[in-house]
């Protein structure tokens, strides 16, 4: 190089090399402090990403317990209208804080080579604002259901739980009220609007109420002596009545299996897999 001895140059050299040693350093920090060539970051972001959805996942069951609580159903049964409005409230509460995980999700980072994450989890809490939007048409529809047939259920229990009626007045008197409960309850359960997911359940009650509102009118017969040889075994409408509680259960569950929620699982086994596999990436680096 003219102009410049080799000291000069053994100089330009040695301070062109620290230089480039000292922006080296600082590139290295930089990308460390991202989480691109950490294990530390990059780790606490998944752990980050992990909890959130585990969160919302330990919840998803309760968003479904309505369904068992539904299945309870006997007129018999005293406690069933006051176990499953309960029950749908807490579902409800667990939809709406599968909402809030979702949300937390999404407010999330994905920079440093987590696109392929980011890709299931938007996925995954696509499906799952669907399906809880949906399991709250279905909340709210099955509570207008449940407290429509109220009036039914009160007067079953009272014939039902109590001891039987000293006199022929007296039974008349429980059936005559049962007969107006069912009119009340078939009048709402008319204006109960639901969606398309409740419409057989729906129609399934309001057979059995009016097919039971056939039966108690043919007791009150008997009871006040207007039509006294009434055999209700062979009556169609006890065969009929025993046909439409058999076919209760199935009803329920098909509800069940046709909700969205049942059908997210394969996307939360995605993401945590894809979690999985970026946590091994991690230790091996």
């Amino acid at each position: 190089m003219p102009g410049v001895n080799r000291g000069e140059m053994r100089t330009v050299t040695g301070r062109t090399a620290f230089f480039a040693a000292i922006g080296a350093l600082v590139v290295c920090i930089a990308l460390f402090s991202m989480g691109c060539n950490g294990s530390g970051a990059s780790r606490e972001k998944m752990e980050e990403i992990d909890k959130a959805l585990r969160t919302g996942t330990s919840r998803l069951t309760e968003t479904t317990a309505f369904v068992a609580a539904l299945e309870e159903f006997d007129f018999e049964n005293a406690a069933f209208l006051e176990g499953a409005l309960n029950t749908l409230d807490q579902s409800r509460d667990a939809a709406q804080a599968l909402l809030a995980s979702i949300d937390e999700l999404q407010a999330l980072s994905y920079g440093g080579g987590l696109s392929s994450l980011e890709g299931y989890v938007e996925e995954y809490s696509t499906a799952t604002v669907e399906a809880v939007e949906e399991l709250e048409a279905i909340y709210t529809g099955l509570q207008g259901i449940l407290q429509a047939i109220e009036p039914v259920l009160r007067e079953e229990a009272v014939i039902t739980q109590l001891e039987e009626p000293g006199s022929d007045a007296e039974l008349l008197g429980r059936l005559q009220r049962l007969e107006a409960a069912l009119d009340t309850s078939l009048v709402a359960l008319a204006e109960v609007e639901v969606p398309a997911l409740l419409v057989e359940y729906k129609s399934l009650f309001t057979d059995i109420l009016t097919t039971l509102s056939k039966l108690v009118g043919d007791l009150v017969a008997t009871a006040s002596g207007r039509s006294p040889n009434v055999n209700m075994e062979e009556n169609p409408d006890f065969l009929r009545m025993q046909e439409l509680m058999a076919g209760y259960i199935p009803t329920v569950e098909n509800l069940y299996d046709s909700l969205k929620i049942t059908g997210i699982d394969l996307l939360i086994e995605r993401v945590e897999l894809e979690i999985n596999d970026l946590y091994m990436e991690v230790e091996r680096q």
